[in-house]
């Protein structure tokens, strides 16, 4: 499917986000060189900014987190796809998942 390439083009750009998001504030955030007292110094629109963009690096890193494992998932369903076990497919015992059987036009 084409839902296993968008999701990892999602996140391998997300990723060079976060990338983006450190290099920012490593080398040119307030928080230049990275100490405690830098931090203390630091008015409060640079220390907002500073927690904001790492609040949202962490962030960023738990839906890459996420994402892979849809991809991974996604892999999964389309190796039992390929093979014709998909998990939840009551076609091949010809009825529905409570049991009765599916009607022709029906799509259960």
């Amino acid at each position: 499917t084409h839902s296993k390439g968008a999701v990892r083009a999602f996140w391998v750009y997300l990723l060079v986000s976060v990338l983006i998001d450190a290099l920012w504030l490593y080398q040119y955030s307030a928080l230049q060189p990275f100490t405690w007292e830098q931090m203390q110094q630091m008015t409060r629109r640079e220390q907002v900014a500073v927690a904001l963009t790492a609040v949202n690096v962490l962030y960023k890193l738990v839906v890459v987190g996420v994402s892979v494992r849809l991809q991974m998932l996604l892999g999964a369903f389309e190796a039992a796809e390929l093979q014709g076990d998909r998990p939840g497919d009551t076609s091949a015992a010809g009825g529905t998942s409570n049991g009765g059987g599916a009607a022709p036009g029906s799509l259960a």
